[in-house]
């Protein structure tokens, strides 16, 4: 007689294949060894710290079939009796699974608000990035202005002495000898002028540094005006009373001016200053060979022709001397003319 045979369910009951009749006993000892199993899982899981058991296996066993259900399924067909489908529990993680995915769920959210935190702040860190590249710029820029103005290529090495006729260039040169060498940031103009006041003929100066290395300097002289009397013979004077030159003979070219007994200072003097601006504003066709002021309103000078100037004050000299010149024209044989007066002059 040919023995059935048995298989196991996904349930882990038994299914016999036939019409044989099934061992009450050996059934007994498939769902004792079956018991043992679950338990000795259990166990193991228990000792490898598992919070949950990682098989996942049914507590009960799926009670066996009858006879009378066997010898139904053996005398209807040859295919297995159908059992129902087992319902599949969900797979447990592992606590370290767990704390895992919960770790790289914070690090995906957290880069998730750093590119919304840097897709807001975007312009506001393109405006910040420009201000840097900017003051980095003007860092550089002064930094190596800096750098090349004190440095010995920026050094005072010459200069250049402009609009002088009777001051020596070399006397210039050397008065400023002592700012050769400095870096032209630091050339003082005051310490320029201070070497320059020696010289009397000069009426003014502009200076002008010209990198790498020049200074140039330009000197505006004093004009002679005409000549005064003094102890060492003439003295040669300007405008303002500044003596531009001495000599013993009286210079040619240039009129004698008096003013009032015991004055010193031309510069301060009245008389002076009103012959000074009247003599200034003369044309150079008319040549005066001598001028006096006892004061300030009493001005008188003397041609080259020998005919005698009355003027006056210096009010209306614009006025006074468009008299004179027609005078000069309509009464050449006058000896003398009065102008003080515009609105009526006089003749003589």
């Amino acid at each position: 007689m040919k023995r059935p045979t048995q298989t196991v369910s996904q349930s882990g009951g038994l299914s016999g294949q036939g019409s044989g009749p099934v061992d009450p006993r050996a059934e007994a000892r498939r769902q004792a060894d079956i018991a043992a199993l679950v338990k000795t899982v259990k166990a193991a899981d228990a000792r490898s710290g598992d919070a949950e058991p990682t098989l996942a296996l049914e507590d009960s066993v799926t009670p066996p079939v009858g006879r009378a259900e066997a010898a139904r399924g053996s005398a209807g067909s040859s295919r297995p009796a159908e059992r129902p489908p087992v319902r599949q529990r969900p797979e447990l993680l592992h606590p370290r699974e767990v704390r895992r995915q919960r770790r790289q769920a914070i690090k995906e959210r957290r880069r998730y608000e750093r590119e919304e935190v840097r897709r807001f702040t975007r312009r506001q860190r393109i405006r910040r990035r420009a201000w840097l590249i900017g003051a980095g710029v003007v860092v550089v820029v002064l930094g190596g202005a800096v750098v090349t103005a004190f440095s010995p290529a920026m050094a005072l090495r010459t200069i250049e002495v402009v609009g002088t006729h009777r001051i020596k260039v070399s006397d210039v040169e050397a008065a400023l000898a002592g700012q050769l060498g400095k870096p032209l940031p630091l050339v003082s103009l005051s310490a320029v002028g201070g070497d320059l006041s020696s010289f009397s003929l000069i009426r003014s100066y502009a200076t002008e540094l010209v990198p790498p290395s020049t200074l140039i300097v330009r000197i505006a002289e004093r004009t002679p005006l005409g000549v005064v009397r003094s102890a060492a013979g003439f003295d040669l004077v300007d405008e303002a009373g500044v003596t531009v030159a001495e000599s013993a003979s009286q210079p040619s070219g240039y009129p004698l001016i008096t003013v009032g007994a015991g004055t010193r200072n031309l510069a301060t003097a009245p008389a002076f200053t009103a012959v000074a601006i009247v003599l200034a504003g003369l044309p150079s066709s008319l040549k005066v060979t001598t001028a006096s002021a006892a004061t300030s309103q009493s001005v008188e000078f003397q041609l080259s022709t020998g005919k005698k100037v009355i003027w006056g004050g210096t009010a209306d000299s614009a006025l006074k001397l468009a008299d004179l010149t027609v005078l000069l024209k309509s009464v050449p044989g006058a000896s003398t003319y009065d102008v003080s007066s515009p609105q009526s002059p006089v003749t003589r």
